[in-house]
């Protein structure tokens, strides 16, 4: 267990609003989550994380965390991590996007090795995944998911070994997330993954 000033903070297994999943060992704890949502949830937002989160939000986040979990930021090595972009897809209301994403979606000139279906989704829904040694691209209907009216689609990268946060971001540890210049990083990173998406499919073309 988790303890803070006395009081109980945590279980094995739980995290403080049902949120972020705490395993314990001798040697560390380990947080799984969003922190995205974590932050909605600290601002009542609710635990969502389709709404805007970038830079500030993030440093407002992590000072959250640090004060309510009191474990300094230096300390805790980061093992992966996912960002990424919702795209919204204004002019295209009929469209079906769990159709579309069955079809002419590649990345890197690749299919997706396996699409998945995910108990996340509000509805059974597929996710496109792009798994590689250390990283991999998710893609997926956002506006399925969580119920949103418009059409988002949702492109996330996830890096999944130390060593590749280490070398795409210059980040080994949750505080070096907090100078500005690992966003930048990841904003460069994710450009690169965006522009090697290729959609094709002539039935959503333009006559």
């Amino acid at each position: 267990h988790i303890y803070k000033d006395g009081d109980l903070v945590a279980k094995k297994g739980l995290g403080v609003n049902g949120h972020f999943r705490i395993t314990l060992d001798r040697r560390a704890i380990k947080f799984e989550g969003s922190i995205h949502k974590y932050w909605n949830i600290k601002k009542q937002n609710g635990g969502v994380n389709y709404n805007q989160f970038g830079y500030l939000e993030f440093l407002e986040a992590v000072e959250f965390f640090h004060n309510e979990y009191q474990i300094d930021p230096a300390y805790c090595r980061l093992t992966n991590v996912e960002y990424g972009m919702n795209v919204e897809l204004e002019g295209f209301e009929d469209l079906v996007l769990q159709d579309f994403l069955r079809r002419n979606f590649l990345y890197e000139r690749k299919s997706a090795k396996f699409p998945t279906v995910e108990d996340q989704f509000s509805k059974p829904g597929i996710m496109l995944v792009y798994p590689y040694t250390q990283h991999k691209i998710k893609i997926y209907d956002k506006s399925l998911q969580n119920n949103l009216d418009s059409q988002v689609l949702r492109i996330e990268k996830k890096l999944t070994k130390n060593e590749k946060v280490v070398s795409v971001l210059n980040s080994r540890v949750l505080s070096d997330l907090t100078d500005h210049s690992s966003f930048i990083s990841m904003y460069r990173d994710f450009k690169k993954t965006f522009e090697s998406i290729v959609i094709a499919d002539s039935e959503v073309l333009p006559e």
